[in-house]
């Protein structure tokens, strides 16, 4: 039977959600096997939180007020209402389902077809606001207070560093009212999609040359009765990363547009029909998304690497033993960088390339490991205290903690100085901090100096999070039957 389709959200989610029954929907998980826990059951995804909404860091202008990490921290994070997609580093990943159904009058259920394929498409919004900037420049002012002020009450940040297309997406009602406020300035939007090698306009892109992602229908659960058989729930996997470049050399995805998906269906053509043109039905496009950067610090958050560095007793046994391993680094003819620490400290110049012939040295692979370990913990100070980066420390603590910390907190909750520190207490604050000479570093700093209980939040910072004050894991939905098999 020739017929048409019709493409809606799947069934689970329209009954969360039916507001919005048309457009596809993104399913986030934690696994990467996630292909195989949707086609057991789509409908345990995790739920949407507002960690997974796009957010801007907006500046305080009043920054050490307070305790413990607010004290620290310079910055707050604002969220906005678009859709934030993290990245495989943080353990986050995506699927976009779609239903179809038989445009035939009923929408009945589409079944099993061998004449269609299902597909979808990521398109990128390009905004361009044109006009007086000064709106423009006001819009995101107002904008970004008007958020920040609901967030975070009683915070007197300062005025956004930020491009106003950032913010077009944030906020639909607020966007709507400076289009009604300001005929002015005229908001050009253009639907760009992937030609095979750059972004172009979508209505200029053809059919066949569009980039296109599979989709798989997904199989009956096996409590599902045979009228839930009949459903047409298809899936695909969502990319948030490409390696693809335009000819200018960025990439196919980044962290800085807006994207969304539209799905599709395509009759396939009888043999000897290859040449007509394309049957195609769409869906609605997904809600609008950005990509959250790699070190995006709400997506490193959710994924822990453990490293143990190398045992220095073991390596010295090893050293008795001859050994072929490690990383063989062949030099060049005249391409050696030779110098000795006297060059270096005295400034001297020294002539690269000076080695005749090619020359092979092997490293152990610790030896790398420990001497970029060395070199971080040489200059992690030096930035801290070079660039006021105080929040720094808050990213770090070590386990166990020392036993001495509650004794510093108290000393500095005190009054306490940190150039009066018993001799005992300066050693556990080096412990405590990372670097030698703390004590000493610190008591010239100027804010330290103007509030000396700045040193006991740095301490307060350092100790290990507490199991209760750890984030729960993600919980997800329930899972739902089939309200065809309800009967």
């Amino acid at each position: 039977m020739d017929h048409d389709f019709a493409l809606r959200a799947p069934w689970y989610a329209r009954r969360r959600d039916p507001a919005d029954p048309l457009a596809p929907v993104i399913q986030k998980y934690d696994r990467s096997d996630f292909a195989t826990l949707i086609t057991q059951d789509p409908t345990t995804s995790l739920p949407f939180t507002e960690e997974d909404t796009w957010s801007f860091p907006a500046r305080k202008q009043a920054v050490f007020i307070g305790k413990g990490r607010d004290r620290l921290a310079t910055h707050v994070l604002v969220h906005t209402d678009t859709r934030k997609l993290y990245q495989a580093n943080h353990n986050r990943y995506y699927a976009v389902v779609v239903e179809v159904f038989c445009a035939d009058g009923s929408l009945a259920r589409a079944g099993s077809h061998r004449d269609i394929e299902v597909g979808m498409v990521v398109r990128k919004w390009d905004t361009a606001l044109v006009g007086d900037r000064r709106p423009i420049r006001r819009m995101a002012r107002d904008l970004m207070f008007r958020m920040a002020a609901e967030q975070h009450p009683g915070q007197d940040l300062a005025e956004p560093v930020l491009d106003v297309r950032n913010l077009w997406w944030a906020d639909q009602a607020a966007r709507q009212n400076f289009e009604r406020r300001h005929a002015g300035v005229t908001v050009e939007q253009d639907l760009k999609s992937w030609n095979g090698t750059a972004w172009a306009k979508t209505s200029t892109v053809d059919w066949k040359t569009e980039l296109k992602l599979p989709m798989w229908r997904l199989p009956p659960r096996d409590r599902d009765c045979a009228a839930a058989a009949t459903r047409s729930l298809w899936f695909g996997l969502l990319p948030v990363y490409s390696a693809d470049l335009d000819p200018d050399g960025a990439p196919r995805l980044d962290d800085q547009s807006t994207y969304q998906v539209q799905c599709y269906v395509h009759k396939i053509p009888a043999r000897g029909h290859e040449h007509c043109p394309p049957k195609v039905w769409w869906s609605a496009p997904t809600e609008a998304f950005r990509l959250a950067s790699f070190f995006d610090p709400e997506g490193t958050r959710n994924h822990r690497v453990a490293v143990t560095a190398p045992d220095l007793r073991a390596l010295a046994a090893s050293a008795g033993q001859p050994r072929a391993g490690g990383m063989a680094i062949t030099t060049p003819a005249e391409s050696q960088l030779s110098a000795t620490l006297a060059d270096v400290t005295k400034g001297n110049q020294v002539k690269p390339g000076q080695n005749e012939a090619a020359g092979v040295c092997t490293f152990a692979i610790e030896l790398f490991f420990l001497v970029a370990l060395f070199l971080f913990n040489l200059f992690l100070p030096v930035v801290v205290f070079l660039f006021q980066l105080w929040w720094l420390l808050a990213l770090r603590f070590c386990v166990p903690p020392s036993g001495s910390l509650t004794a510093l907190e108290d000393y500095f909750a005190a009054g306490g100085k940190p150039e009066n520190l018993p001799t005992g207490l300066k050693a556990e604050l080096d412990k405590v901090l990372g670097f030698p000479g703390s004590a000493d570093q610190l008591a010239g700093d100027p804010q330290v100096q103007a509030d000396p209980t700045l040193v006991g939040d740095l301490v307060t910072v350092s100790r290990p999070p507490r199991p209760e004050d750890q984030p729960a894991p993600p919980t997800p939905y329930e899972s739902e039957p089939d309200p065809l098999c309800s009967g």
